[in-house]
């Protein structure tokens, strides 16, 4: 399948074919692997160094498979076929010669330009010997010519012949096809993911298909080499095929939509740019869009689920430390972490959502950061428990119950039945939904373990006079929500009080003023109507009256998260000062300094920042690369609700998803 000789003369009728392999030319004793001296765009036999003739020969005489060989090569073996077929006309010779270049697409069809030139040689010598043309399916190729590949043309041709609307993958065809498209890196590193996407927003657009009316135009083939040595017209029946490469309507609304797929799957593809091996893994799953999220889940999860599902035995909720739960799901902390970093407890977080559990604390829900010295206490339930944290029943029974922890470890302990009595009485507040419920009775399991030290007990004893009142008259609020005060009740805050220092006989007067009305003043409570719900409850509460009380306990728990905040570890080496917050950048970013507004608007004015850079910038403004991340990122937690600078070992970049936001807030006046 060469050409050898002296002479062959060039079908353009100017000097000798580039394919022509001439034994005159010197070849070199060995191939120099690293030699591309007189490689152009197009190759020659006659114009190659005597090195790189030896690794053509060499590539040749191998069977002409090596996959590592220079492209360049490939293409000048390439030209002796086109020329044989369509120069030379030696159609008899067709199927040797389309077996061989579809055997090379095989092995080379990852080179776009090959794989293009490739595509088209099939297509054309189908048409030569009359054969039906090639099925042909999208493919992450990037179109570098002027005008719409000719297997798009003709398939596409053929489905307007028929009468058919086109559908998803001739859609897809078409506009990949198109000289004005651009297939980025995530479109081509994760073609299947982004054909799926196309498919499943192509259906929702055009449910029965994109009508498309045929053009007046027919299509007219022109085989025009790789070697640009020549160009020949093939007739045939094709001619009277629509040719759509002339109509551009659907081509805008079709491109957008893949650019905004392309868009959506920028952060799966960052990932697997850096771990190609993460494609399958819960990993990549949870970083897909929402539409193929849930199938990929069901196949990468499935393993994961069982694993956490083992932490917890036969129970659905346990207390644990977090390093085991961290394996379990494949998240890595790094080595001598005392807490979780915002960023690593988002994916904690959001990976036991998708699994159906839910974790206590949670920071989305009012809970404090997890240090990896104290326990966490994991659970079973749909999409994580999720909840509304600042809804008056669910944020009134967190406020009573933290009251009542504190009382239960007034002996410095929090005993079995104490513990029982605690969950008991959580799992009889009123006026909570089902996951407020799971929620809540996980919140109780982390206040017995906060609890057990007695050190509660101190700190609560140590808080100003007006501090201990307000947790006294919260915990009355409680009692009093559904109208009436149980023998336990009053015994829980005759104990509460003798811990606070307060005198235990003020606890009758309270609840008499409460129940009198005089306490809380409330509306007079109005029960149910006959026929009513059957699952609500027997007392209406006064919209007001709760009202105050969420204010009062909101003043509450903000009292007892001090309270109930694990010690901090000693500093070993004191941090550099960081500026004071009088800039523009602390204006800017309301909430964060001056030096962190500062290095967060430098990242933002460049989307991503090499790590030397980010750290040279936080050394400047006297600050810790580390703690600059985590502290930026806290502060996004509570603006986005998730964290905005993501980093690698190579650099640090705001996530994508997050960019306009974030520009809008920079250029905010």
């Amino acid at each position: 399948m060469i050409y050898v000789g002296l002479n062959l003369p060039s079908p353009t009728g100017w000097g000798t074919d580039r394919c022509l392999i001439n034994p005159s030319l010197r070849v070199a004793r060995a191939a120099a692997a690293d030699d591309i001296t007189n490689i152009n765009y197009w190759p020659e036999y006659a114009g190659l160094s005597p090195a790189r003739r030896r690794a053509y020969v060499d590539w040749l005489a191998a069977g002409r498979s090596d996959p590592q060989v220079e492209i360049g090569l490939v293409f000048l073996f390439f030209y002796g076929l086109e020329r044989r077929l369509f120069f030379d006309r030696e159609v008899a010779d067709t199927d040797l010669l389309a077996t061989e270049v579809d055997r090379l697409l095989g092995i080379y069809g990852a080179h776009n330009s090959f794989q293009g030139y490739a595509r088209t040689f099939l297509t054309a010598a189908a048409l030569v010997s009359g054969q039906a043309i090639p099925t042909v399916e999208p493919g992450p190729v990037v179109n570098w010519s002027g005008e719409l590949p000719l297997p798009t043309r003709l398939h596409l041709g053929a489905a307007l012949a028929e009468g058919r609307s086109l559908q998803a993958d001739d859609a897809l065809l078409w506009v990949l096809g198109s000289p004005e498209t651009r297939l980025r890196t995530p479109g081509q590193r994760c073609f299947k993911e982004a054909r799926s996407l196309f498919a499943r927003q192509f259906a929702s657009r055009h449910p029965k298909g994109l009508l498309v009316d045929d053009p007046e135009r027919r299509v007219s083939v022109s085989y025009r080499a790789a070697s640009d040595g020549f160009t020949v017209s093939i007739p045939g029946p094709h001619e009277n095929l629509p040719d759509i490469g002339w109509l551009d309507a659907p081509l805008p609304g079709l491109r957008d939509m893949l650019e905004a797929i392309q868009t959506d799957l920028e952060a799966y593809s960052r990932l697997l740019g850096r771990k190609p091996e993460a494609r399958g893994t819960l990993e990549a799953a949870m970083l897909l869009p929402p539409t193929l999220r849930e199938d990929a889940l069901a196949e990468a999860g499935a393993a994961a689920r069982l694993t956490v599902k083992s932490l917890l035995g036969d129970s659905f909720m346990a207390a644990m430390p977090p390093r085991p739960l961290l394996d379990a799901l494949g998240i890595s902390l790094e080595r001598g972490a005392s807490r979780l970093p915002v960023s690593v407890a988002s994916q904690l977080f959001h990976r036991l959502d998708a699994l159906g559990f839910g974790v206590e604390p949670d920071r989305r829900y009012g809970g404090e950061a997890i240090t990896m010295a104290a326990e966490v206490v994991l659970f079973e339930a749909a999409d994580g428990a999720a909840v509304d944290p600042e809804r008056p029943a669910f944020h009134l029974a967190k406020a009573a119950m933290e009251v009542a922890a504190l009382a239960a470890s007034a002996d410095g302990d929090v005993s079995d039945l104490e513990f029982q009595a605690l969950l008991r009485e959580a799992r009889t507040m009123p006026d909570l939904n089902l996951p407020e419920a799971v929620r809540l009775e996980a919140f109780v399991w982390r206040l017995r373990e906060r609890t057990r030290s007695g050190a509660a007990l101190k700190k609560a004893a140590d808080l100003p006079p007006e501090a201990r009142q307000a947790i006294a008259r919260a915990a009355i609020s409680a009692v009093l929500a559904d109208g009436q005060a149980s023998r336990a009740e009053v015994e829980f805050l005759e104990k509460l009080h003798r811990t606070l220092g307060l005198p235990p006989e003020s606890v009758h007067s309270a609840l008499h003023q409460g129940a009198s009305g005089d306490f809380r003043t409330p509306r007079p409570a109005r029960l149910p109507q006959p026929g009513g719900a059957s699952g609500q409850s027997g007392i209406a509460l006064d919209a007001e009256r709760m009202a105050r009380i969420r204010q009062e306990t909101t003043q509450v728990a903000s009292l007892l998260s001090t309270i109930f905040t694990e010690e901090p570890e000693p500093v070993t080496e004191a941090a550099p000062a960081a500026p004071e917050p009088a800039g523009e950048m602390a204006k800017r970013f309301s909430g964060l300094d001056d030096a962190h507004g500062t290095l967060l608007d430098a990242v933002a004015a460049v989307h991503s920042m090499p790590m030397t850079a980010f750290e040279a910038e936080a050394k400047r403004l006297r600050v810790f690369p580390e703690g600059a991340l985590e502290t930026i990122n806290d502060w996004a937690f509570e603006r986005f609700g998730e964290p905005i600078l993501e980093n690698d070992d190579d650099s640090v970049e705001v996530a994508e998803h997050l960019r306009s936001e974030l520009t809008a807030v920079r250029e905010k006046p």
